[in-house]
């Protein structure tokens, strides 16, 4: 519908009202939680030694596991209704305080805060298993950490300083199985970069052969689960590589030079995306011959800084170095939609499992989700800090979020 006067103005209005509206809600939000957190003194007077003590350790808690445990032990407790109004305000739509810049959501997509894990580190990358509700996270602390979805609770932290001193990326095989992580090299003690994992306890996996000590910042699997991809820089020489091996076996098939990532796959696992370094060109390959099927030029936008295919395999959509996303047909390379996001580089981009909606987070802390057949923004929230990795869980329902503020799932309602 053409943009009008009278309907600028209509727009305009309901934005302030939403704006509005979203304030107040949030200011009501705090005092409830401020009464409701507070159980009342004569109930406290009557409990026994054990509940008040149990009590007066969770009384200030923002986890609703703590107020659960309170539960569990004193089910009939002075400040069990006390405790249930908690556990509901904590279940209060994300984000828990006013964003800096949010829209008028298109449609009926928003997300709700689901939980916080207790994560201190800066997360590089995190993802759900595609299989079950488990989460992978990599980051600073040189180490693959393993959490349970259903209450947050950290499965194993395999030490992957043999690997290097960052990890930037990791990605599941589609059976939740294994785990590749991509890293930084110590260049004091050089070690493979791209390193394959058992998910289950944080074993090493399979060993791949002729891994380079290199800045491997990019790491994918196919969708059959054969072959595994990075996307490699060397610092000392600048040469740049995608790898493609066997993930079953660790042989090395094919090296393309002067690329490097971000990589991913097409749907069926022939071909796959390079970055061009410095030109900022993103390139899709056929592995077979390492030919090249088509060139996407990103000066425009300053250049590609994160990829991931649809789940139809006809589209890539790609995070830019100027805070944009492009949809892209992923047979020619021809660009679909342009969407003005973000502000600063978009540092992670991923498709629902449906491949309706598109989420992005950004190094300006904003996390938005997109209609991916129109590029209209269905939702978004700026946060404070850099926000480095997004990842929808196995059907679509919930959203693992990782960043300079740790770790967070939040659901996506419809």
């Amino acid at each position: 519908m053409p943009k009008t006067k009278d309907n600028m103005i209509f727009t305009f209005r309901h934005i302030r009202v939403f704006f509005l509206v979203t304030c107040l809600v949030w200011v009501c939000s705090q005092t409830a939680y401020t009464q409701s957190r507070t159980c009342p003194p004569a109930s406290l007077k009557l409990a026994g030694k054990a509940e008040k003590a149990k009590w007066n350790s969770i009384k200030d808690s923002r986890n609703e596991k703590d107020y659960q445990s309170y539960l569990t032990q004193f089910p009939k407790g002075r400040c069990a209704e006390t405790a249930r109004q908690q556990m509901a305000s904590l279940k209060a739509p994300f984000p828990t305080k006013p964003p800096v810049s949010t829209n008028v959501p298109i449609g009926n997509v928003s997300l709700i805060q689901e939980s916080l894990f207790n994560e201190k580190e800066s997360v590089m990358t995190v993802r759900f298993s595609p299989v079950m509700n488990m989460i992978a996270s990599g980051g600073w602390n040189n180490s693959l950490k393993h959490w349970r979805g259903t209450d947050n609770e950290q499965m194993y932290a395999a030490n992957a300083s043999v690997s290097g001193n960052l990890i930037f990326d990791l990605a599941f095989s589609p059976d939740g199985k294994s785990i590749v992580t991509g890293s930084r090299p110590d260049y004091s003690k050089p070690a493979p970069s791209v390193r394959v994992w058992n998910a289950a306890d944080g074993t090493p996996g399979v060993a791949l052969k002729n891994v380079p000590s290199e800045l491997c910042g990019s790491v994918a699997y196919s969708r059959d689960g054969a072959r595994v991809a990075a996307g490699c820089f060397n610092q000392d020489t600048a040469a740049r590589s995608v790898r493609i091996w066997d993930a079953k076996t660790g042989a090395e098939i094919k090296i393309i030079k002067d690329v490097d990532g971000p990589v991913v796959f097409s749907k069926y696992g022939s071909r796959v995306t390079g970055g061009h370094g410095y030109t900022r060109m993103l390139k899709l390959f056929e592995i077979s011959t390492g030919n090249e099927v088509f060139s996407i030029n990103g000066q425009s936008f300053n250049g590609v800084e994160s990829v991931a295919m649809s789940p139809d395999g006809k589209h890539l959509v790609s995070g830019n170095s100027n805070g944009s996303i492009t949809i892209w047909d992923a047979n020619t390379g021809k660009e679909i939609t342009a969407i003005k996001g973000h502000t600063k580089m978009v540092n992670s981009v991923s498709y629902s499992p449906n491949g309706q909606i598109i989420a992005s987070v950004s190094e300006d802390g904003s996390v938005a989700i997109w209609n991916a057949a129109t590029g209209a923004e269905l939702w978004t929230v700026k946060e404070t800090k850099p926000a480095k990795s997004v990842s929808f869980n196995m059907d679509g329902s919930k959203v693992v979020i990782g960043g300079e503020d740790g770790i967070r799932v939040v659901r996506v309602q419809r």
